[in-house]
């Protein structure tokens, strides 16, 4: 159970260190959620690859594959299930990054765990299978609290942010009298 937090612990805080770098490549080099998808793609690819061949899950794949491509209507089956993942993953990353670079990598974190949140909640009541407990319906509406408090402190402080580097009104440096003119003066 310990191993499962730390691990857990470890990738929260891998994903907070990958978020904020995405942000500050995004903002200090003025990087696209494009350029930073295919820099990320290439640079986790070999380590991705690493990985897969260390636990045996690269023999697995081709196992499986070869076993799919036996058929022409498995083979389609294969080629359908491919395209539309990787299609997915490509859009799910994409979204991620343009979340980062256009909010901020905290406001990509916390719509993470609302999307959570929604997920939950409707798995409580579309898929079943997780048992209704209070304590299960307190930990979501804790972090849904946190979510919205989070998101209106954001929002009034960029209101505030606005109205701080908005330009004050402008002043006519002529007197109230010259303003108005010479038909107003008696």
């Amino acid at each position: 159970m310990r191993v499962r937090r730390l691990a857990a612990a470890d990738a929260a805080r891998a994903q907070a260190s990958y978020l904020l770098l995405v942000e500050h490549n995004g903002t200090e080099h003025g990087m696209g959620s494009s350029e930073l998808l295919l820099y990320s793609a290439i640079l986790s690819a070999p380590i991705l690859g690493l990985l897969s061949l260390a636990t045996g899950e690269a023999a697995q794949a081709v196992a499986l594959a070869q076993a799919a491509l036996a058929t022409p209507a498995d083979t389609y089956s294969l080629v359908w299930l491919l395209l539309a993942s990787s299609f997915c993953g490509c859009l799910l990353n994409y979204s991620l990054f343009l979340c980062t670079v256009a909010n901020s990598a905290l406001t990509t974190t916390i719509v993470g765990v609302l999307k959570g949140v929604v997920a939950t909640f409707l798995g409580f009541f579309l898929l079943g299978g997780v048992r209704f407990h209070w304590v299960n319906v307190v930990g979501v509406a804790l972090n849904t609290a946190g979510g919205v408090w989070y998101t209106t402190l954001c929002f009034s402080r960029s209101a505030e942010d606005a109205g701080a580097y908005s330009l004050p009104p402008q002043r006519s440096h002529l007197s109230p009298l010259r303003r108005a003119g010479p038909s107003t003066i008696i």
